[in-house]
């Protein structure tokens, strides 16, 4: 695979991850241990609590900035970055058209150094082959929504989606049984009750799917 990239392949990076591949000289408390990515530019759907979704102009993701940063500025300042104690790297991936290309130009630099987690939209069991061909050790499918109604509503056919909550738990099935074990991302305060978390924990322990 080829070590040379585009330079307008949409990759960002955290202020914290600038900061632990030399390229921010940034005073922090305490030196992260993740290196935390997204990729995309636009995202093609709506999901109505994100800032990345389609119809806003965010350039933050829960309340963190994500400046631009070129596939050779991560290449060089990798090695600066893993012995500044990084020892994960988690990729936030929006939903695009050309998402496996961009992830496949740069599994040499991403996937090749420390474990990979990826955040993915509900992709196809062959999609998630070429993931795992390509190094990724964890790809989550994050549900978001405590219950199928809240789903529907803020993420599903309520915002324009094509996304269906049995859909994503098809997908996150996938996910575990391709790459051994699998997470997903809650987000609670989108109206549901305590009893609703906890069956859906129930049900995500019962799944072996780790929240």
């Amino acid at each position: 695979m080829r070590s040379a990239h585009p330079p307008s392949l949409p990759l960002k990076a955290s202020l914290g991850t600038h900061a632990l591949l030399g390229l921010k000289n940034i005073k922090m408390t305490c030196s992260p241990t993740t290196l935390y990515f997204m990729l995309g530019e636009r995202c093609l759907r709506n999901c109505s609590y994100c800032a990345q979704r389609n119809s806003s102009g965010g350039i933050y993701l829960s309340r963190v900035m994500w400046p631009p940063v070129a596939p050779e500025e991560v290449e060089r300042g990798m090695e600066t970055a893993i012995k500044r104690g990084a020892r994960r790297i988690c990729v936030q991936t929006l939903d695009y058209p050309h998402l496996l290309e961009d992830l496949r130009g740069l599994s040499n630099i991403l996937f090749s150094h420390i474990p990979v987690s990826l955040s993915i939209p509900p992709l196809s069991e062959e999609e998630m082959l070429l993931l795992k061909e390509m190094g990724v050790e964890i790809a989550a499918v994050s549900l978001d929504a405590a219950t199928e109604e809240i789903f529907t509503l803020h993420r599903g056919a309520g915002v324009g989606n094509p996304y269906t909550w049995e859909g994503m738990w098809e997908a996150m099935r996938r996910s575990r049984e391709i790459f051994g074990s699998t997470v997903t991302h809650v987000i609670v305060g989108l109206g549901e009750s305590d009893e609703d978390l906890l069956r859906l924990f129930e049900k995500l322990k019962v799944e072996g799917v780790y929240p």
